[in-house]
């Protein structure tokens, strides 16, 4: 049947391979892992039907510190502590199978070694033991030896080192997050049509971004999170709100009562006060109530739980000291401030029309608002050359402006307000001058760059004998400009 007397060859069996990240630690009593030197990651290339001898052989060769010593594989958790894995044999295929592994790297780490308490009268027996359990290379001549005394400042130094490392941990762990979640916002495009929300941290930083109102809340939670000083829940609230909303909250924006351009304040919750909103049985509510006993004394909210329900009270009056009894003083003097010449009476009586002096103006700036910002100063006389050129000079200003509202241009209309005034928003009550415009003729000398005094506030025009490049010596000025215009 075959031309050739032997029979064709099988093909070759398939073998599979995977790519195994490990590291070393190098003591085997640590209990968070921290960065030393050589316990870099390494990746491995290992068959995923080696045997468990096999794999221990080769992880031998790749770690030459476990060549006689029993070791055993562990995983790192997100606040780096060390966790050993269950695993049923210490081979590719089981550490593949096992669901704790997930994308962890595996690191090695060496057993204890454990030796039995000294029974006899051996010498060396009770030093080993000693020296074992104490870490001391000192030659101990006593047969009898007080373990506690001599541990005691190795044990303090070993604690103090892990209490090191174990906030250095936390301070890494914080930092990754801040990063995730500035991440998750870059990753989300502002809209520039979007609602903008102002949010005040208890330090009184602002921070501001423009958001859909059907966008995700936790959009803006991770937006408040970006605050180094974030606690891992907090409340927001708007002015004179009886009702906080949770940053657990879930469902859009909009869902959580937030309609408009709000200031929202921020209050970051301890711990504790954590433990109280989130606690899920009475026991576990007055268990929270009593450790943080203290801190609610000083607030005045201390109270026996009854029932569960009184867990929102308990933490609804926490917020209220915060939002109102704090700032309950300043409020007071700030509105016995505005009576002295009436103000505040006035203020109450038309609400609707002192709104814009005292609250920030959220509406957007448009084209109309600079055009009849600036009045027109020109000394030319009518009907002539330079009056003529003026006035296209005014139409070519004109036409500019709506072609930077449309977004045609890399700058925007705060850009020309700030390059000149110095404002990026033209104030409530106005000017103390109203901004002029001049022009800047060629024939006089001047520059075809436009020019710009924030004291006045005066805006001097380039006179251009085309749009296109009355557009390219604004756009060229004020974009290079750092703040305001050069005088």
């Amino acid at each position: 049947m075959f031309d050739s007397e032997e029979a064709p060859a099988r093909p070759a069996k398939t073998v599979y391979h995977v790519k195994i990240r490990f590291g070393f630690i190098q003591n085997p009593w640590d209990t968070i892992c921290m960065a030393r030197p050589g316990s870099e990651i390494r990746k491995i290339m290992v068959a995923l039907s080696a045997s468990e001898a096999e794999f221990t052989d080769k992880l031998k060769r790749e770690f030459p510190e476990v060549q006689d010593t029993p070791f055993h594989l562990c995983k790192v958790d997100r606040r780096r502590r060390i966790i050993p894995l269950n695993l049923t044999s210490i081979c590719p295929s089981a550490i593949k199978a096992c669901p704790e592994v997930g994308r962890s790297a595996i690191y090695i780490r060496p057993n204890e070694i454990h030796e039995e308490d000294p029974q006899g009268d051996s010498e060396d027996a009770v030093n080993t033991f000693v020296l074992l359990n104490c870490h001391h290379t000192h030659k101990y001549t006593q047969k009898y030896v007080t373990l506690e005394p001599m541990n005691l400042p190795a044990w303090r130094a070993l604690r103090q080192e892990q209490d090191e490392e174990f906030h250095q941990s936390l301070s890494i762990d914080q930092e990754r997050a801040i990063e995730d979640r500035v991440d998750l916002i870059n990753s989300v495009e502002e809209p520039v049509d979007g609602v903008e929300l102002h949010c005040k941290f208890p330090d009184g930083r602002i921070s501001n971004r423009r958001f859909y109102l059907s966008q995700p809340f936790q959009h803006l939670v991770a937006f408040v999170r970006t605050d180094e000083k974030a606690s891992e829940v907090f409340t927001l609230q708007r002015a004179m709100s009886p009702t906080a909303i949770y940053s657990n909250c879930a469902g859009a924006i909009v869902d959580q009562g937030i309609d408009g351009p709000f200031t929202l304040y921020v209050l970051w919750l301890s711990s504790s006060q954590v433990r109280i909103a989130t606690a899920t049985t009475l026991k576990e509510a007055r268990e929270a109530v009593n450790d943080a006993s203290e801190e609610l004394s000083l607030m005045g909210s201390l109270c026996f739980l009854k029932k569960l329900e009184e867990r929102d009270e308990q933490v609804t009056a926490v917020l209220g000291f915060y939002t109102e009894g704090r700032v309950h003083t300043p409020l007071q003097q700030f509105r016995e401030g505005l009576s002295v010449f009436c103000v505040l009476a006035a203020m109450e009586e038309h609400c609707d029309v002192l709104a814009p002096v005292f609250l920030a103006d959220q509406k957007t700036l448009c084209a109309s608002d600079v055009v009849a910002l600036f009045v027109t100063r020109s000394f030319s006389l009518a009907g002539s050359n330079r009056k003529r050129a003026e006035l296209k000079t005014i139409a070519y200003w004109r036409d500019w402006l709506l072609q930077v509202e449309d977004g045609a241009s890399p700058l925007s209309l705060g850009d020309i307000l700030i390059f000149s005034t110095g404002l990026d928003k033209i104030p409530a009550m106005g000017f103390p001058t109203q901004p002029e415009l001049e022009f800047l003729h060629p024939e006089d000398g001047l520059t075809m760059f436009p020019m710009a005094n924030t004291c006045g506030p005066v805006l001097r025009l380039p006179v251009q004998p085309t749009f296109p490049k009355f557009e390219s010596a604004m756009e060229m000025e004020i974009g290079g400009a750092v703040q305001f215009g050069i005088q």
